[in-house]
């Protein structure tokens, strides 16, 4: 099928709720010295949303590179996020597959859901979790209804170093 071969990693922690989750995803970058790449399905214009942007765009102004790779759907779901302010910071940001742009005929639908933070080559944060308040703390603007979530949905996300880290760069890269 393609895949990369089973890889090792070190330092796993695996986050006990989603505050954990925050705490670490923002110490993953505010600790970055060279590169950081981002790729998320939705990056939100909420409370969390804004405070991972401002993250990226602190530290692209302070000469890091940093990449985010935002899926073309997410980007519209999230919010509409005002990309020109993190490419104006530095940011390099990308739309996967823009909505109703497609190279590939027939496929407006293929969508990226990857969440991951690779930061310097060496450490990685992934999960389940978008960027958005919902999937960490929950969002307590947001009313209670059919599909809008005031509480933290129940999510997986982790952090770690090690040899899978080059593999996660490695699909970030072919993304």
């Amino acid at each position: 099928m393609g895949l990369a071969p089973a890889a090792a990693y070190r330092s796993l922690r695996i986050h006990d709720d989603g505050s954990e989750a925050r705490r670490a995803v923002l110490e993953l970058i505010s600790g970055a010295t060279q590169t950081i790449d981002v790729c998320t399905f939705i990056l939100a214009t909420d409370g969390l949303g804004a405070e991972i942007a401002a993250a990226l765009r602190s530290k692209a102004e302070q000469g890091v590179k940093v990449r985010l790779l935002v899926d073309g759907i997410g980007a519209w779901l999230g919010g509409r996020l005002d990309l020109d302010v993190l490419r104006r910071s530095g940011v390099q940001v990308v739309k996967f597959v823009p909505p109703f742009r497609s190279i590939l005929r027939g496929r407006a639908n293929l969508r990226n859901h990857r969440k991951m933070v690779v930061v310097d080559a060496e450490r990685l944060w992934c999960g389940g979790r978008n960027f958005a308040a919902e999937y960490f703390e929950g969002d307590p603007a947001k009313r209670v209804g059919v599909s809008l979530r005031n509480h933290a949905w129940h999510d997986l996300s982790f952090d770690l170093r090690g040899e899978l880290v080059v593999h996660a760069c490695e699909l970030f890269e072919k993304d």
